[in-house]
């Protein structure tokens, strides 16, 4: 195509490489721990950004494995089917010799020599491929790929040479990207830890020893502050129950989840929800949010607390997540706020249940004991104080999330260029 340097071409897929189907086996036959006469394979969700990740491996018996199916330095594991369109068509490249395989819902592209397998690797990374398996993988329920979509893949392939210059280039430059990346991410780390101090400090009594009470370094606790259980700050605790999942909808109230609260902030993230359309009983009228609630998270990752400080739209929760409702004995904020700092967190910590199944129960919130100011004003100051520290740290993190922003697309930036033939003479 005119689009391409003289002495380049578009090849298909399929010509520049031999497809190997995954590794089939029974559920009965799979391991989570190595054994004598078994081999890991990888899966669809050991498949990183560029490279396969060696982690939550499954190992099967070697009879299921060919020598044809064992991966080779240079091979490139792709994920085939998948129910979610971001993870169909993903791909991961082998750099290093690894004894092992990949399973049946993943197949393996083996380049040939007449084209440098790292060169094919970094077009399998790059935008103009994840859109045309998007394209070729819709329509279905079970997003699949199939051997005959990756004749539809066009590579634009330069002579061998150009290719390993091309190779070279690129791995510096995406290296110096990477470098910008992770030096972003020390910093948002940095923003992460003074935010906590912030909330920890201001829970303390640190933020405000100098207008409202006596040094807090000469009691404990603090002058004007008592140490009382959360169970008489609370008008009610509550949870979700479970079998909400038959009520789910593409519209209607919005069924608040675990992963719509973090440790971070308290404020509550909805930019990934569930609707519902909730049954017309009790349960409907237990559950439901209302402004100045506290939501808890009550397994897997217990104690993420977010606070609702505005007037919801029609919302309910599931059985992961705790509803605690503050009564007029506290500044429900500054609770939240109190909740969600380190001494609490700890506390909480202290009271998960169970080996296998960590959580907490709702008296477990109930038992916190929380030492706090009696004065619903300084309680106030507090959290007003907390805030106006938070602000500066919000506007980093909007410039950390567009610098972030920015350097994802380096990466793809430098990775079109290179396949337009702009890299190298």
């Amino acid at each position: 195509m005119s689009d391409l340097p003289k002495n380049w071409s578009r090849i298909p897929l399929n010509s520049l490489c031999d497809k190997i189907r995954g590794v089939s086996y029974t559920r009965g036959e799979a391991s989570s721990v190595p054994k004598d006469g078994y081999s890991p394979i990888v899966r669809a969700n050991n498949i990183g950004a560029d490279s396969l990740l060696f982690n939550d491996l499954v190992w099967v018996p070697n009879s299921r494995i060919s020598d044809h199916q064992k991966l080779r330095t240079g091979d490139i594991v792709v994920a085939m089917s998948s129910g979610s369109k971001s993870v169909v068509g993903k791909a991961a490249q082998l750099q290093k010799k690894w004894d092992g395989s990949f399973g049946a819902f993943c197949g393996a592209l083996r380049p040939s020599p007449k084209i440098n397998n790292r060169y094919l690797g970094l077009f399998l990374q790059t935008f103009e491929y994840r859109s045309k398996i998007s394209e070729l993988a819709a329509g279905s329920n079970i997003n699949n790929l199939k051997n005959e979509h990756f004749a539809e893949i066009l590579v634009p392939v330069p002579p061998l040479t150009v290719q390993e210059g091309i190779v070279k280039r690129l791995e510096s430059l995406i290296i110096e990207a990477q470098r910008v990346s992770a030096h972003l991410d020390t910093l948002h780390n940095i923003l992460k830890r003074f935010r906590q101090s912030v909330i920890a400090a201001g829970c303390k009594g640190l933020l405000t020893s100098d207008l409202l009470h006596d040094d807090t370094s000469k009691s404990d606790p603090i002058k004007g502050w008592e140490t009382i259980s959360a169970d008489s700050l609370f008008e009610f605790i509550t949870s979700g129950s479970r079998g909400w999942a038959e009520f789910y909808s593409d519209t209607g109230p919005i069924f608040i989840r675990i992963g719509n609260l973090d440790h971070d902030s308290i404020k509550l993230d909805l930019s990934n929800i569930q609707h519902v359309n909730p049954p017309k009983n009790t349960e409907g009228i237990r559950t439901r949010v209302k402004k100045g609630d506290i939501l808890i998270s009550i397994t897997a990752d217990v104690g993420m607390v977010a606070y609702i400080d505005y007037d919801i739209d029609e919302s309910y929760i599931n059985q992961h997540i705790a509803l605690a409702r503050p009564n007029n004995a506290v500044d429900s904020r500054f609770l939240a706020y109190y909740i969600a700092q380190s001494s609490s967190q700890k506390q909480l910590r202290g009271l998960q249940r169970g080996a296998t199944k960590v959580g907490l129960t709702l008296g477990d919130i109930r038992k916190l004991e929380l030492t706090i100011p009696k004065s619903l004003e300084e309680q106030k100051e507090i959290v007003r104080r907390i805030e106006s520290l938070l602000s500066f740290t919000d506007k980093l993190e909007a410039e950390y999330a567009s610098a972030k922003a920015k350097a994802d697309k380096l990466t793809q930036s430098i990775l079109s260029k290179a396949f337009r033939g702009e890299l190298v003479s």
